[in-house]
């Protein structure tokens, strides 16, 4: 049921969006407190309630053109904010390895130096689960992954502190 509901989502459309992260995380506390009041026993039912009676209405506010990346957005971060949300999506499709969640930010080990010499730094590499290495290059808020079998992954970034 989960797949379906996110393939709804994503099929929507498929281009950006205007919203800010605050209103994103405005409307998921909106949608989470409702999941809350929802007195639906089968979560089925309760997440199709969710959805028809607040996502689907704010979505359809929004330019359609937008509509993909806005309910995409919305969707991670009730995951993010809304520990009944994820109880739910546990619950209609439970994980298929243990998870341990973790309810605390970890304190930085790093210090302002530290942290100084990396955001200088353009090259890195990480190991990949099989051992292979990824080649990273990070500069003008883009980060570029190389992989070893010749593929590579453009993202952006911005840092916040």
């Amino acid at each position: 049921m989960k797949k379906i509901l996110i393939i709804l989502l994503i099929g929507i459309s498929n281009t950006g969006f205007s919203q800010t992260m605050t209103e994103i995380d405005s409307v998921s506390y909106v949608m989470c407190d409702y999941l809350k009041n929802l007195k639906i026993e089968n979560d089925t039912l309760k997440i199709n309630s969710l959805y028809e009676k607040q996502l689907y209405p704010y979505l359809g506010k929004i330019e359609q053109s937008k509509t993909q990346k806005v309910g995409q957005q919305i969707y991670y971060r009730l995951q993010r904010n809304c520990v009944e949300f994820r109880n739910l999506l546990d619950r209609l499709e439970p994980p298929k390895e243990t998870i341990t969640r973790i309810t605390e930010k970890p304190k930085p080990e790093i210090s302002i130096k530290q942290l100084k010499e990396f955001k200088n730094q353009r090259e890195f590499h990480y190991f990949e689960v099989a051992g292979d290495t990824t080649k990273v290059i990070m500069e003008k808020g883009n980060w570029t992954d190389s992989f070893s079998d010749k593929t590579f992954s453009k993202l952006t970034y911005n840092w916040i502190n």
